[in-house]
């Protein structure tokens, strides 16, 4: 086996699992969408006239949800840029930097009369570049992928809740009748919700 070879797949696998991650992303946005969508509908709708009780489930239980829609988003975010700080992956210097490194080196063995072991030298130098490249590389997508397994389980929390949520709003929806509230500002009152039949 050649190590140099083995190591240096290590590097370009690290490099497609950065895509991967880039990947990975594209669906829990759609999820977040769609359930911050259906909340917002949810939440909307409801009579809040009818059933103390029935109100008080509901709020409960959509406030979880926008709780665990709010984590997941949380670490969507980390996942992606980390906020401001961002993730930064190592590669290797560009090939003309190479060219160049490696020129000095045969240089330098000629000048001071050394034996030339620039190729094996400059050989080793590359592959603990590759090395320690493919060890950072691997820390930060492992990281993000952490943070992604993270908001999928603080997604999956609030999709179970928005499932859940059908019942109270369903029941209040079916049994609301032509029941019809709005939100009014009087000087006298302030702010006060007003139904009617």
């Amino acid at each position: 086996m050649d190590i140099g070879t083995f190591y240096k797949e290590l590097y370009f696998k690290e490099n497609d699992r950065r895509q991967e991650v880039l990947n990975a992303l594209n669906i829990p946005i759609a999820v977040i969408t769609g359930l911050s969508t259906a909340n917002y509908l949810f939440i909307t709708t409801f009579n809040y006239s009818m059933n103390d009780i029935l109100n008080y489930v509901f709020v409960i239980m959509v406030s979880l949800t926008m709780l665990s829609l709010i984590m997941a988003i949380f670490f969507l975010i980390k996942a992606f840029s980390d906020f401001s700080k961002g993730y930064e992956y190592q590669g290797l210097p560009y090939p003309g930097e190479l060219y160049k490194w490696h020129n000095q080196l045969k240089d330098y063995n000629q000048q001071y009369g050394l034996t030339d072991n620039s190729d094996e030298k400059f050989e080793n130098t590359i592959l603990e570049k590759f090395l320690a490249c493919t060890d950072h590389n691997t820390y930060v997508n492992d990281k993000k992928h952490g943070y992604i397994y993270n908001s999928k389980k603080f997604l999956v929390t609030s999709l179970i809740l928005s499932l859940l949520i059908l019942f109270p709003f369903g029941y209040n929806y079916f049994n609301k009748g032509d029941t019809t509230c709005k939100l009014t500002n009087s000087p006298k009152k302030g702010l006060n919700i007003e139904c009617k039949k």
